[in-house]
């Protein structure tokens, strides 16, 4: 018949290429969105391990011994927290390209330790952690440890 088409039975090698290109800027935008939550999940990861930490060190230092807490990195460049006491010393490794560090309120100073009495308290401090992509602040207070978050840029 005239004007009809022949029959199709395959795709054209055109219509084969535009799928494959759909495809893979599909697949390449999924693997953005799941390396972006996986970092997230590192940050928050570590902010938890930092905070756990400081609540470990308060009990265990209402057993009866001054405890401190320590901050040492490893081979890998990562952050260990290290609790310590007269009996036990407990390290919890932070997630790799997390960093951790405790500053001094009044002063902005660096502070090497945490020092923590019979109590369980310790001097009011900033946790700051980073990784490179963005930095958050919290304040813990010395007497119950409660943390409160501060945002990205109170540090001074």
């Amino acid at each position: 018949m005239p004007g009809r088409r022949p029959h199709r039975d395959a795709f054209t090698l055109v219509e084969m290429l535009a799928v494959v290109v759909l495809l893979g800027l599909a697949a390449s935008l999924g693997a953005v969105g799941l390396a972006s939550a996986d970092s997230h999940a590192r940050f928050e990861r570590a902010v938890a391990i930092a905070l756990d930490a400081d609540a470990q060190a308060r009990l265990l230092a209402r057993g009866g011994a001054p405890v401190r807490m320590v901050l040492e990195p490893d081979e890998r460049g990562s952050d260990i927290l290290i609790v310590k006491s007269d009996s036990r010393v407990r390290e919890l490794s932070l997630p790799h390209g997390v960093h951790v560090a405790w500053i001094d309120p009044e002063s902005g100073a660096l502070l090497s330790e945490i020092r923590y009495d019979t109590l369980g308290q310790s001097p009011e401090y900033l946790l700051r952690a980073s990784d490179g992509d963005r930095t958050q602040v919290w304040r813990i207070t010395g007497l119950t440890g409660w943390a409160e978050e501060l945002g990205p840029e109170v540090a001074r």
